[in-house]
């Protein structure tokens, strides 16, 4: 951090147009910022779940949930994802 702020390297927008962006992420409300976030979080899911149905085209949905699900929080929750559903369907 500097100043107070986080760095972001951005290499797909201009200088002025990140500063546009900064601008209107500093007038949202904290309600506004908290929904553009949840939004944002669930599209990268959504993006991810598509490419691993196109890395993994055989895999059940249930399946490519669990690999999202390693990404997302390691293979360690991916393990205990994979326990409990066995218990649960044996």
């Amino acid at each position: 951090m500097h100043n107070g702020e986080a760095s972001v390297k951005q290499t797909d927008s201009s200088a002025k147009a990140r500063a546009r962006q900064l601008q209107l992420f500093r007038e949202m409300s904290p309600q506004e910022r908290l929904e553009l976030a949840l939004s944002m979080s669930e599209s990268t899911r959504e993006l991810s779940l598509t490419g691993l149905q196109k890395l993994h085209p055989d895999e059940s949905d249930l399946q490519l949930r669990i690999r999202l699900a390693a990404l997302l929080y390691g293979a360690t929750a991916q393990a205990r994802i994979t326990a409990a559903l066995a218990r649960r369907c044996p």
